[in-house]
């Protein structure tokens, strides 16, 4: 039996990336990331007739196994944008970026599982009995694309204030979705402010070998998540076998309406450093809510489906 089992797995991954970076002058920079990944995993699975009990099935019974799954995963990045810095008769600071990010990521997967080749010696899948045999797989491939523009300034580096906004759109978002419609799809916009005052660089501050630093935050922001799946908005079929016939079913019950869920933060801080930084503090205070939490709600019983996506979650912590 020790013999005879097998259960093999490899993986192989290729990944790399490539920024460049031209200034235009001593202020402006045009930078350029790009990155790509390749994976691929293939198992391979066998279980012997000898010492193994055998499996009864509604469609004979099961003496060896043989299976093999591929999974292939191609992921691809760009990010184009350009920054703009600058300082000010010495006490402004200045550092602006506007940018472009597009992104696709596409999955395969491919398996087979056959039953009762004539021998143990013999594990090839086509050689099992074709009426327990069976294939099957999916293809997944979902694009992102982003419009965002930043800004922080700082005066006398004392005073400091971010702010952010950009523009997501996916196409795991359905058609009748929420947001700005944008080349056939939706996009969500999701701004973010911030300041900072670093109050022990004040001049009013008591100077004292106790209090090396004291900074006081304060920040909120909307962020949006699109991990919906890449097809529950979208209406797909799948094939499936009845005996000796195939044909196609609905693969999902889809829902058009399913946007991003949405992430509201709102938090406070300092930070804090004492003796020399021997003792360094952060505290932090925040509140955070999600709307459109992404749910499974059960289906109707003539649908054909247990259950669906639906944005009709709210979190508060």
């Amino acid at each position: 039996l020790i013999d005879e089992m097998a259960s093999v797995s490899t993986d192989n991954r290729i990944f790399g990336s490539v920024d460049f970076h031209f200034a235009l002058n001593k202020n402006i920079v045009i930078s350029d990331l790009v990155g790509f990944s390749f994976d691929k995993k293939r198992d391979n699975l066998f279980v012997p007739h000898l010492g193994v009990v055998n499996d009864t099935t509604d469609f004979g019974v099961i003496e060896n196994t043989m299976a093999q799954q591929v999974d292939r995963n191609i992921m691809f990045n760009n990010d184009l944008r350009i920054q703009y810095t600058r300082l000010f008769n010495h006490i402004h600071q200045l550092n602006a970026i506007a940018g472009f990010r597009i992104g696709s990521d596409k999955l395969q997967d491919d398996f087979g599982i056959g039953h009762n080749s004539p021998n143990d010696e013999t594990r090839s899948i086509g050689t099992g009995d074709v009426e327990l045999n069976k294939t099957g797989g999916f293809i997944s491939s979902s694009t992102w694309m982003t419009w965002y523009a930043g800004l922080d300034y700082n005066l006398k580096s004392k005073y400091f204030v971010t702010a952010n906004i950009a523009l997501d759109g996916s196409s795991r978002f359905g058609e009748k979705a929420d947001g700005l419609s944008l080349f056939n799809h939706k996009f969500g916009i999701f701004p973010s402010v911030a300041a900072g005052w670093l109050a022990s660089s004040e001049s009013f501050f008591p100077g004292t070998d106790l209090i090396d630093l004291l900074k006081l935050r304060m920040s909120y922001g909307i962020s949006g998540n699109d991990n919906l799946g890449a097809y529950q908005a979208q209406k797909y079929y799948a094939s499936q076998n009845f005996y000796s016939l195939k044909g196609l079913v609905m693969g999902n019950l889809w829902n058009p309406y399913l946007q991003y869920e949405t992430i509201r933060k709102l938090n406070g801080g300092l930070d804090l450093s004492m003796f020399n930084e021997r003792l360094m503090l952060t505290a932090d205070i925040y509140q955070h809510a999600t709307d459109n939490l992404v749910n499974y709600k059960a289906a109707d019983i003539y649908s054909g489906f247990s259950e669906y996506d639906i944005n009709d979650g709210k979190i508060k912590t």
